[in-house]
């Protein structure tokens, strides 16, 4: 295709202006699923009474479409959805004969929105191009985009304050935890759908949203956690275990699932087959047992410590 931009281009009258740009046809740019963003690398050359599109796709069809300036409509639509592949693009025409183009960046998308918007400027002065087109995008001054990343920053740090050194808790039941796993991959996807919709550029939209997920993932289990405490309205329980050979429990009681302490059978040797064990559980409304692993945490250090005298 970047062969057809040089055919056209070594063909074009000496003191033509032209700009390299990436070229699509409606029917392909719509396309969800493409393995390129553009149909093809054209050349649009600009006169005083119109504009040109010259170049040739992969199946070698020629591609000539001209434009008259004076009734020809040309409009900015920037990066706005998964179909525009990372690139800005505006079109030319209106209905069957609409055109969509970008600036040709080579394999930089980075610089799509700039290059596009400098194209435009140059072949419509008359075109008042709207502020996604002539700057970054800022975060910070679209509600939807900061309130994505306010919750982004709020889940990452409950995960890590909560999850990793306030809740001495640990879960021994992940059936639902496997529910707040998919339905963070529905927030997260609603999230990049409702950026769209409140003009967040797609690629920012993607950004945000893969972030908000994964920290979405993170916070799921201290969050299905303290969820089931604070909804436990019983409180935590005493419940007694038999241990049983390598380092297994069981409790005597039905309900509440077995324990297993394989990364300190030492402590667990010094007690005979069949001897009970008192732990703390909690078992809230939404079915996650946990047990509270600060008690024994300090007697592991207490025989280890005399172990070492």
């Amino acid at each position: 295709m970047a062969r057809a931009q040089e055919k056209v281009i070594a063909n074009l009258p000496e003191g033509t202006q032209w700009y390299r740009v990436n070229f699509s046809r409606p029917a392909y740019f719509k396309r969800r699923f493409k393995l390129r963003p553009f149909e093809a690398r054209a050349v649009i050359t600009v006169t005083a009474h119109e504009w040109r599109v010259q170049g040739e796709d992969l199946n070698g069809e020629v591609i000539d479409v001209v434009f008259p300036r004076e009734t020809t409509r040309l409009q900015w639509l920037g990066d706005m959805t998964i179909k525009s592949g990372n690139l800005h693009w505006f079109t030319v025409g209106e209905g069957e004969h609409q055109v969509y183009l970008s600036a040709d960046t080579g394999m930089i998308a980075l610089h799509s929105r700039r290059a596009s918007a400098d194209i435009v400027r140059q072949i419509a002065p008359q075109l008042d191009l709207p502020s996604l087109a002539t700057q970054e995008f800022a975060i910070e001054k679209n509600l939807a985009s900061l309130a994505v990343v306010v919750l982004f920053f709020a889940f990452a740090m409950f995960a890590l304050f909560d999850g990793m050194i306030l809740n001495r808790y640990e879960l021994l039941t992940y059936t639902l935890v496997k529910v707040g796993v998919a339905l963070g991959v529905v927030i997260g996807f609603a999230a990049y759908f409702w950026m769209l919709r409140k003009k967040v550029p797609h690629r920012e939209s993607l950004a945000i949203a893969l972030l908000f997920c994964a920290s979405l993932q993170i916070a799921n289990i201290p969050v299905m956690k303290r969820l089931d405490q604070v909804l436990d309205k019983t409180g935590p329980k005493i419940y007694r275990y038999r241990l049983e050979e390598n380092t297994r429990l069981r409790a005597l009681d039905p309900g509440p699932p077995p324990l297993n302490f394989r990364r300190h059978p030492e402590y667990w040797r010094q007690f005979e087959i069949g001897s009970t064990h008192e732990f703390i559980l909690t078992h809230g409304p939404l079915g996650l047992w946990q047990v509270d692993l600060a008690p024994l945490d300090q007697k592991y250090r207490d025989f280890y410590r005399k172990q070492k005298e």
